[in-house]
C-alpha cells in the first residue's frame, strides 16, 4: 500500500544522504539489535517453540541481511548477495526460499491464533502442519518434516548473517588500511565494498588514478591483504 513515487523519493533520499553520513553507526547499530534479539530470544535456531521472527535465524535476521547489503552494497536485493563475494549461489537460493517459508508460516501462526503471533508452539506446529498439506496421516510426522524444513533454513539464515558482518568487518578494516597508507581522503573503496559521496563507483579510482593499483598491489603483497574484484579485474 502507499504511493510508490513517494517511497522512491525516500529511498533516493536515504541512499544519497543518510546511508554515507551514517555508515558506521548503522552498522553497529544492527549489530548491536542482532545480538540482543539473539540473547532475549535464545542464541541458537534450533529452539524447539522459536520465535519466527525475531529469533535466531529468524525474519528479523533476514531484515538485517537487506539492511547491511543496502548500506555496502546498494542494493537490498537479496539476489545480490552472491556479487557480494564470499557466498554461494546455494546460500543465496536458500536465504530467499527462506524468507518466503517464514512468511508463509507467520502468516499462518495470525490466522490460526486470531492474532499478531510470532512464537511456533507446539500447539501451532499442529496446525501449521495439517494447512501446509503434508504428505501424511501422522500429525507427529507432519510437524518433524515441518520442523526439519525451519531448522534447515534458520541454520542457512544464521550462518549467512555471521559471514556476512565478519565479511563487512574485514573489508572495511582494509580499506582503512588502504586509506592510510595510500592517502586518500575520500571514503573510496578499493575493495568495491563502499563509495564515495559523489558515488563514484570503485572500479572508476583505478582510471582517474591508475598509480593507486600499482601501489595497493605492493601493500597487499607486503601486508598479506586480499584483493577485491576491482583489483582483480
Amino acid at each position: 500500500c502507499g504511493e510508490i513515487s513517494l517511497y522512491e523519493k525516500l529511498n533516493r533520499a536515504v541512499e544519497k544522504k543518510l546511508i554515507p553520513k551514517t555508515r558506521k553507526a548503522l552498522f553497529r547499530f544492527l549489530v548491536a539489535d542482532l545480538n540482543r534479539r539473539h540473547k532475549e530470544y535464545g542464541s541458537s535456531p534450533y529452539l524447539l517453540e522459536p520465535n519466527i521472527k525475531e529469533g535466531m535465524g529468524g525474519l528479523r535476521d533476514i531484515q538485517t541481511i537487506r539492511w547491511l547489503l543496502k548500506i555496502f552494497h546498494g542494493t537490498d536485493d537479496l539476489k545480490s548477495l552472491e556479487s557480494f563475494g564470499a557466498f554461494t549461489e546455494n546460500e543465496q537460493l536458500n536465504l530467499i526460499k527462506g524468507e518466503e517459508f517464514f512468511s508463509r508460516i507467520r502468516h499462518e501462526l495470525h490466522h490460526i491464533n486470531g492474532r499478531r503471533s510470532e512464537c511456533l508452539s507446539f500447539e501451532s506446529q499442529q496446525k501449521i502442519a495439517r494447512h501446509l498439506g503434508n504428505d501424511t496421516a501422522v500429525v507427529a510426522q507432519a510437524v518433524e518434516k515441518l520442523m526439519q524444513r525451519f531448522y534447515f533454513y534458520a541454520g542457512n539464515i544464521k550462518n549467512v548473517v555471521k559471514d556476512l558482518i565478519e565479511k563487512i568487518e574485514e573489508l572495511t578494516q582494509f580499506n582503512r588500511k588502504i586509506w592510510n597508507l595510500l592517502g586518500i581522503k575520500k571514503r573510496e573503496s578499493i575493495l568495491g565494498v563502499l563509495v564515495s559521496k559523489e558515488n563514484t563507483q570503485p572500479e572508476n579510482i583505478f582510471l582517474e588514478r591508475p598509480v593507486l593499483a600499482i601501489e595497493a598491489f605492493i601493500i597487499a603483497q607486503k601486508r598479506n591483504l586480499p584483493l577485491g574484484s576491482a583489483l582483480r579485474d
